[in-house]
């Protein structure tokens, strides 16, 4: 699963797509994730982004004008170090604009730079806590830098307030999030710290449970989970696919006797 990684990293990669340096009124063609080229002026970058809140359109901010075109001119040079730098700069100064955000997120996320990463992603959430992709971002760096505790509030959170039939759907998407960490041990704890309230007793549970477990190279675990999803549900094929790749050696008996009652 590439939960949000696939996604930043085309986005990141379109914003560098650009043909030529940025000039008052000249036109910029990017390359968009559906391939289909995007037209935009500078005036319509600079005028979308020097309109406060209240449209005041007579508002112009020089200095915000100077920092997006330095930001532009940093990608086309292929300076992207500084382009995240003055990206991250810009909205910490001044507002969040989501693609400077983006670039800024994307550009230290991929860099294994977490801290800057979760700094820019943090404005973003804040500015745009409905937006899923964001919201994603920003749980992931929760993770990659250590704030495990509000990781796992934010995790259960979510849990609570998922209706009842989509519960399960929740869970899914917040072992997608858990997933992407690079320290599978820690993924697991957290799978374990977030799911503990919720006394989870599903086959999905158990499955997501047991794939931890195997990422984390914890084969008693996964082992103990996958015939517990068995037991939920016997005719699973996803638990029959987890027992045969876990049946080796001493086990590998057990494993094929259980898919072979099973199935």
């Amino acid at each position: 699963m590439n939960i949000a990684k696939r996604r930043l990293f085309i986005s990141l990669v379109a914003s560098f797509l650009v043909e030529s340096v940025l000039a008052q009124n000249t036109t910029v063609e990017s390359v968009g994730e559906n391939n289909s080229p995007m037209h935009m002026t500078v005036n319509e970058h600079a005028h979308s982004f020097s309109v406060n809140k209240k449209n005041q359109e007579n508002d112009v901010d020089p200095d915000k004008i100077q920092s997006i075109l330095t930001i532009e001119t940093a990608l086309v040079d292929g300076n992207y170090a500084y382009a995240a730098q003055e990206a991250l700069n810009f909205t910490k100064s001044y507002e969040v604009v989501p693609w400077i955000a983006e670039i800024a997120t994307s550009y230290y996320y991929s860099e294994g730079k977490y801290e800057q990463a979760y700094e820019a992603v943090r404005y973003w959430y804040k500015e745009d806590p409905d937006n899923e992709e964001v919201a994603n971002l920003y749980m992931l760096l929760l993770g990659e830098t250590g704030k495990e505790d509000e990781l796992v509030q934010v995790l259960q959170q979510n849990l609570k307030t998922a209706a009842k039939d989509k519960i399960e759907d929740k869970l899914s998407d917040n072992a997608a999030i858990l997933s992407e960490l690079k320290d599978k041990n820690k993924a697991l704890k957290l799978f374990e710290d977030s799911t503990k309230p919720f006394a989870f007793s599903s086959t999905n549970y158990h499955l997501l449970y047991a794939d931890f477990a195997i990422e984390a190279d914890k084969d008693d675990l996964a082992w103990q989970e996958t015939f517990k999803a068995i037991d939920t549900n016997p005719t699973s094929e996803d638990a029959a696919i987890r027992v045969l790749s876990l049946a080796q050696g001493p086990k590998r008996a057990q494993g094929m006797a259980s898919v072979s009652y099973t199935h």
